[in-house]
Protein backbone atom coordinates (compact mmCIF):
# COMPACT_ATOMS: atom_id res chain seq x y z
CA UNK A 1 0.00 0.00 0.00
CA UNK A 2 2.90 2.38 0.90
CA UNK A 3 4.06 1.79 -3.22
CA UNK A 4 1.36 3.92 -4.32
CA UNK A 5 2.41 7.63 -3.46
CA UNK A 6 6.12 6.97 -4.92
CA UNK A 7 4.31 5.88 -8.35
CA UNK A 8 2.10 9.17 -7.91
CA UNK A 9 5.44 11.37 -7.44
CA UNK A 10 6.74 9.80 -10.32
CA UNK A 11 4.14 10.48 -12.40
CA UNK A 12 4.27 14.23 -11.28
CA UNK A 13 8.04 14.51 -11.78
CA UNK A 14 7.35 12.98 -15.44
CA UNK A 15 4.64 16.03 -16.17
CA UNK A 16 6.84 18.51 -14.55
CA UNK A 17 9.79 17.72 -16.98
CA UNK A 18 7.36 18.20 -19.93
CA UNK A 19 8.62 21.34 -22.32
CA UNK A 20 7.01 24.66 -21.86
CA UNK A 21 4.59 25.25 -24.26
CA UNK A 22 5.71 27.95 -27.42
CA UNK A 23 5.04 31.70 -26.62
CA UNK A 24 2.04 33.27 -28.34
CA UNK A 25 3.05 35.24 -31.26
CA UNK A 26 2.99 39.32 -30.95
CA UNK A 27 -0.04 40.69 -32.04
CA UNK A 28 -1.29 44.62 -32.96
CA UNK A 29 -4.30 46.08 -33.31
CA UNK A 30 -5.74 49.09 -33.38
CA UNK A 31 -8.92 51.10 -32.30
CA UNK A 32 -11.09 51.81 -35.48
CA UNK A 33 -10.58 50.54 -39.31
CA UNK A 34 -10.74 53.65 -41.02
CA UNK A 35 -9.62 57.67 -39.85
CA UNK A 36 -10.20 60.84 -41.09
CA UNK A 37 -7.82 63.03 -43.58
CA UNK A 38 -6.18 65.48 -40.82
CA UNK A 39 -8.26 68.40 -43.81
CA UNK A 40 -11.53 66.87 -42.52
CA UNK A 41 -10.94 66.45 -38.49
CA UNK A 42 -7.82 65.37 -36.41
CA UNK A 43 -7.80 61.76 -35.67
CA UNK A 44 -5.81 59.86 -33.33
CA UNK A 45 -4.72 56.35 -33.92
CA UNK A 46 -4.52 53.89 -30.98
CA UNK A 47 -2.60 51.25 -31.18
CA UNK A 48 -1.64 48.60 -28.60
CA UNK A 49 -0.16 45.29 -28.66
CA UNK A 50 0.82 41.97 -26.87
CA UNK A 51 3.09 39.47 -26.41
CA UNK A 52 6.31 41.37 -27.05
CA UNK A 53 9.29 41.09 -25.06
CA UNK A 54 8.84 42.42 -21.48
CA UNK A 55 10.97 46.05 -21.03
CA UNK A 56 12.25 46.29 -24.88
CA UNK A 57 12.12 49.05 -27.16
CA UNK A 58 9.94 49.55 -29.85
CA UNK A 59 9.66 51.77 -33.23
CA UNK A 60 6.20 51.71 -35.06
CA UNK A 61 6.80 51.51 -38.75
CA UNK A 62 4.29 53.12 -41.54
CA UNK A 63 4.26 52.06 -45.32
CA UNK A 64 7.82 50.40 -44.12
CA UNK A 65 9.16 53.28 -42.79
CA UNK A 66 9.79 54.77 -39.46
CA UNK A 67 7.18 57.00 -38.18
CA UNK A 68 8.95 59.86 -36.65
CA UNK A 69 8.63 59.91 -32.57
CA UNK A 70 7.24 56.48 -32.51
CA UNK A 71 9.12 55.16 -30.30
CA UNK A 72 8.22 53.28 -27.18
CA UNK A 73 8.76 50.84 -24.31
CA UNK A 74 7.30 47.67 -23.92
CA UNK A 75 5.26 46.65 -20.48
CA UNK A 76 6.49 44.43 -17.65
CA UNK A 77 3.90 41.83 -19.05
CA UNK A 78 4.51 42.55 -23.06
CA UNK A 79 1.69 44.77 -23.70
CA UNK A 80 2.07 47.77 -25.45
CA UNK A 81 -0.15 51.10 -25.77
CA UNK A 82 0.14 54.11 -28.00
CA UNK A 83 -1.25 57.05 -30.02
CA UNK A 84 -0.15 58.69 -33.13
CA UNK A 85 -2.24 61.50 -35.03
CA UNK A 86 -3.88 59.89 -38.50
CA UNK A 87 -1.41 60.42 -41.26
CA UNK A 88 -1.82 62.99 -44.22
CA UNK A 89 -2.72 61.89 -47.93
CA UNK A 90 -0.97 63.16 -50.67
CA UNK A 91 -3.03 65.39 -52.50
CA UNK A 92 -3.51 62.71 -55.26
CA UNK A 93 -4.92 60.27 -52.93
CA UNK A 94 -8.47 59.98 -51.66
CA UNK A 95 -7.99 57.44 -49.57
CA UNK A 96 -5.05 54.98 -48.94
CA UNK A 97 -4.88 51.67 -46.22
CA UNK A 98 -1.67 51.97 -44.35
CA UNK A 99 0.20 48.90 -42.98
CA UNK A 100 1.19 49.54 -39.39
CA UNK A 101 3.98 47.53 -37.79
CA UNK A 102 5.69 47.56 -34.11
CA UNK A 103 8.97 45.85 -34.90
CA UNK A 104 11.83 45.58 -31.78
CA UNK A 105 14.83 47.44 -31.06
CA UNK A 106 17.75 45.66 -30.28
CA UNK A 107 19.56 46.59 -27.09
CA UNK A 108 23.01 48.16 -28.19
CA UNK A 109 26.02 46.34 -26.20
CA UNK A 110 28.79 48.28 -28.06
CA UNK A 111 31.62 47.04 -25.66
CA UNK A 112 30.99 43.16 -25.86
CA UNK A 113 33.21 41.54 -27.93
CA UNK A 114 31.95 39.66 -30.41
CA UNK A 115 32.04 35.80 -30.20
CA UNK A 116 32.10 33.90 -33.49
CA UNK A 117 31.13 30.68 -31.72
CA UNK A 118 27.99 31.91 -30.66
CA UNK A 119 24.76 31.51 -32.16
CA UNK A 120 23.56 34.54 -34.04
CA UNK A 121 21.10 36.45 -31.72
CA UNK A 122 17.19 35.70 -32.22
CA UNK A 123 15.30 38.14 -34.92
CA UNK A 124 13.50 40.81 -33.24
CA UNK A 125 9.77 40.33 -32.52
CA UNK A 126 7.54 42.18 -34.65
CA UNK A 127 3.46 42.29 -35.87
CA UNK A 128 1.56 44.22 -38.35
CA UNK A 129 -1.93 45.27 -39.21
CA UNK A 130 -3.98 47.50 -41.52
CA UNK A 131 -6.07 50.66 -41.26
CA UNK A 132 -7.42 53.28 -43.61
CA UNK A 133 -7.15 57.03 -43.90
CA UNK A 134 -10.03 58.89 -46.22
CA UNK A 135 -11.20 62.08 -46.82
CA UNK A 136 -14.82 62.81 -46.85
CA UNK A 137 -15.67 63.34 -50.72
CA UNK A 138 -18.17 62.97 -53.24
CA UNK A 139 -17.81 63.55 -56.88
CA UNK A 140 -19.82 62.76 -60.26
CA UNK A 141 -18.50 61.80 -64.00
CA UNK A 142 -18.37 63.18 -66.52
CA UNK A 143 -18.33 67.03 -64.47
CA UNK A 144 -19.84 69.43 -67.24
CA UNK A 145 -22.74 69.01 -69.80
CA UNK A 146 -26.40 70.15 -69.26
CA UNK A 147 -27.58 69.49 -66.28
CA UNK A 148 -30.97 68.68 -67.32
CA UNK A 149 -29.90 65.54 -69.55
CA UNK A 150 -26.27 64.56 -68.28
CA UNK A 151 -26.32 61.43 -67.26
CA UNK A 152 -23.54 60.40 -64.46
CA UNK A 153 -21.65 57.82 -62.58
CA UNK A 154 -20.85 59.16 -58.84
CA UNK A 155 -17.78 58.23 -57.01
CA UNK A 156 -17.49 58.41 -52.64
CA UNK A 157 -14.89 58.36 -50.38
CA UNK A 158 -15.22 58.50 -46.44
CA UNK A 159 -18.85 57.65 -45.36
CA UNK A 160 -17.96 54.81 -42.64
CA UNK A 161 -15.88 57.86 -40.82
CA UNK A 162 -18.56 57.81 -37.83
CA UNK A 163 -18.26 53.81 -37.26
CA UNK A 164 -21.20 52.64 -39.73
CA UNK A 165 -19.97 49.21 -41.83
CA UNK A 166 -21.14 49.01 -45.26
CA UNK A 167 -23.55 51.56 -44.62
CA UNK A 168 -26.46 52.71 -47.58
CA UNK A 169 -25.66 56.20 -48.85
CA UNK A 170 -28.77 58.38 -50.25
CA UNK A 171 -28.93 61.34 -52.07
CA UNK A 172 -31.13 63.90 -51.52
CA UNK A 173 -31.68 66.64 -54.28
CA UNK A 174 -32.91 70.19 -52.93
CA UNK A 175 -34.23 72.44 -54.66
CA UNK A 176 -33.54 76.64 -54.71
CA UNK A 177 -36.04 77.48 -52.22
CA UNK A 178 -34.30 74.82 -50.02
CA UNK A 179 -37.08 72.37 -49.80
CA UNK A 180 -36.81 68.91 -50.49
CA UNK A 181 -37.59 67.32 -53.99
CA UNK A 182 -36.54 63.54 -53.63
CA UNK A 183 -34.35 61.46 -52.41
CA UNK A 184 -32.66 58.39 -53.89
CA UNK A 185 -30.72 55.80 -52.44
CA UNK A 186 -27.23 55.38 -54.21
CA UNK A 187 -25.61 52.67 -53.19
CA UNK A 188 -24.16 50.67 -50.37
CA UNK A 189 -20.71 52.35 -49.33
CA UNK A 190 -17.30 49.10 -48.93
CA UNK A 191 -14.58 49.12 -47.52
CA UNK A 192 -12.66 50.16 -44.48
CA UNK A 193 -13.53 53.64 -45.02
CA UNK A 194 -16.85 53.49 -46.98
CA UNK A 195 -16.65 54.06 -50.23
CA UNK A 196 -18.38 53.32 -53.80
CA UNK A 197 -15.98 53.28 -56.77
CA UNK A 198 -18.43 53.91 -59.55
CA UNK A 199 -22.33 53.97 -58.86
CA UNK A 200 -24.55 53.12 -61.55
CA UNK A 201 -25.13 55.30 -64.82
CA UNK A 202 -27.96 57.95 -64.04
CA UNK A 203 -29.42 61.39 -64.73
CA UNK A 204 -27.67 63.51 -62.85
CA UNK A 205 -31.58 64.99 -62.33
CA UNK A 206 -33.84 62.05 -62.97
CA UNK A 207 -36.39 64.17 -63.37
CA UNK A 208 -36.83 68.15 -65.22
CA UNK A 209 -35.11 71.18 -62.52
CA UNK A 210 -36.48 74.15 -62.87
CA UNK A 211 -33.37 77.00 -63.16
CA UNK A 212 -31.05 78.41 -60.06
CA UNK A 213 -29.15 76.60 -58.05
CA UNK A 214 -29.48 73.16 -56.03
CA UNK A 215 -28.34 71.64 -53.62
CA UNK A 216 -27.47 67.24 -53.81
CA UNK A 217 -26.87 66.29 -50.33
CA UNK A 218 -24.88 62.53 -49.39
CA UNK A 219 -25.49 61.29 -46.49
CA UNK A 220 -26.39 57.97 -44.94
CA UNK A 221 -30.00 58.74 -43.53
CA UNK A 222 -33.05 58.08 -45.67
CA UNK A 223 -34.84 60.88 -43.92
CA UNK A 224 -33.26 64.11 -44.96
CA UNK A 225 -32.00 66.52 -42.84
CA UNK A 226 -30.15 69.78 -44.28
CA UNK A 227 -26.24 69.20 -43.46
CA UNK A 228 -24.84 72.10 -41.72
CA UNK A 229 -20.99 72.88 -40.40
CA UNK A 230 -22.60 71.90 -36.50
CA UNK A 231 -24.23 69.31 -37.90
CA UNK A 232 -23.62 65.94 -35.82
CA UNK A 233 -24.09 63.51 -38.89
CA UNK A 234 -21.76 63.02 -41.75
CA UNK A 235 -22.79 64.30 -44.66
CA UNK A 236 -21.53 65.96 -48.12
CA UNK A 237 -23.04 68.52 -50.56
CA UNK A 238 -22.40 69.38 -54.16
CA UNK A 239 -24.18 72.77 -55.69
CA UNK A 240 -25.34 72.52 -59.09
CA UNK A 241 -26.62 75.53 -61.20
CA UNK A 242 -29.06 74.93 -63.43
CA UNK A 243 -29.32 78.19 -66.37
CA UNK A 244 -32.26 79.28 -67.56
CA UNK A 245 -33.33 77.49 -71.04
CA UNK A 246 -31.19 78.88 -74.46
Amino acid sequence: MRSRPAALAACLLTIGAAPAAAAAAPSIKVDRPCYADPSLREDRVKLSGTGFTPDATYQVTLDGKELPGGTGQVGKTGELNGSFAAPQLSSTLREHVYDVGVVEVPAANPGAPADPAAPPPPAPLSAVTQFGVSRLTVGFRPATGNPRTLRVTYWLNGFSLQGRVTPTVYLHWIRPDGHLERTSRLGTALGACGSIGASARQRLFPFMPQRGRWRLQFDTSRAFRKGTKSSPFLFYAISVAVKPRA
